[in-house]
C-alpha cells in the first residue's frame, strides 16, 4: 500500500523594517539612495505629514502601522520598527519619555545628537578625528554641525537639496567611526553621537537580497 505523499508548506523567513522619520527630505533621500545601492526590498519608509514632525508624533506614526500590520500567508516575517529623530535643543525629559514609550512598543531608536548631519560627518571620519566636532556639536547644536560639514566635506550641503551620492561610498566607514565613536555606549539624550548606523547596518545584514545572507 503505498502511501500518499504529504506536500510540505515551507515558509521563508524574512525581516521587515518600517520606518518613520522626523525630517521629510535629507533623511528620506539618505536612506532612499542607501536602499538603491543594497537592492533592499525589506525597508519601508513611512511617509511622513507636513506637520507634527517632533520624536513624539515619529513615535505614533510606528504605533500606528504596528496595529494595522499582519503577516502574508505562507511566508513568516519578522517586523522591527525604527525610528529616526534628532535631540537638538530639546528637554532631555521629554526624549527620555520618548524612549521610555518606544521600549514598550519595542520600536528602535536611531537617534542623532544633535542632528541628522552628525550622522553624515562620520562618513568622513570618527569624532576623535574630526577635530573640533564635537565640542561645537554639543554647544552650538545642528547648526555648527551642518557648517562643519559644509566646510569640511560638503560645500553644496543643504537640508533641501541633498545629494546622498556623496555618502553612499563611505557607509562602511561611518559604521565602523560610529562606533568607534561609543555612540552604543554613551547616552544618547546628553552626549553628541549618532545611532543611526544601528539600523543601516541592521537592514543591510537582514536583507534577504545581500548576498552574505
Amino acid at each position: 500500500m503505498t502511501r500518499r505523499s504529504r506536500s510540505i508548506k515551507t515558509t521563508i523567513r524574512e525581516t521587515v523594517f518600517y520606518v518613520a522619520m522626523e525630517g521629510s527630505v535629507t533623511e528620506r533621500k539618505y536612506f532612499d539612495a542607501l536602499i538603491k545601492k543594497y537592492n533592499l526590498r525589506n525597508v519601508r519608509l513611512l511617509k511622513k505629514p507636513k506637520t507634527h514632525s517632533s520624536p513624539i508624533h515619529v513615535i505614533r506614526r510606528l504605533e500606528q502601522e504596528i496595529t494595522k500590520r499582519k503577516n502574508d500567508h505562507g511566508v513568516e516575517i519578522e517586523e522591527r520598527y525604527w525610528a529616526i529623530f534628532d535631540t537638538d535643543r530639546r528637554p532631555i525629559e521629554t526624549l527620555q519619555q520618548v524612549a521610555i514609550r518606544a521600549a514598550k512598543k519595542r520600536i528602535r531608536l536611531a537617534v542623532s545628537n544633535p542632528c541628522f548631519e552628525l550622522w553624515l560627518l562620520l562618513h568622513f571620519g570618527s569624532l576623535a578625528s574630526l577635530r573640533g566636532l564635537e565640542g561645537s556639536a554639543a554647544t552650538g547644536g545642528c547648526e555648527s554641525v551642518i557648517n562643519y560639514l559644509r566646510k569640511r566635506f560638503d560645500k553644496d550641503y543643504d537640508k533641501s537639496n541633498f545629494d546622498p551620492a556623496k555618502y553612499m561610498n563611505q557607509i562602511d566607514a561611518a559604521i565602523s567611526n560610529a562606533t568607534a565613536s561609543g555612540s552604543e555606549d554613551n547616552d544618547w539624550t546628553r552626549t553628541v553621537g549618532s545611532r543611526v548606523y544601528r539600523l543601516v547596518q541592521s537592514i543591510i545584514d537582514s536583507s534577504p537580497h545581500n548576498p552574505l545572507n
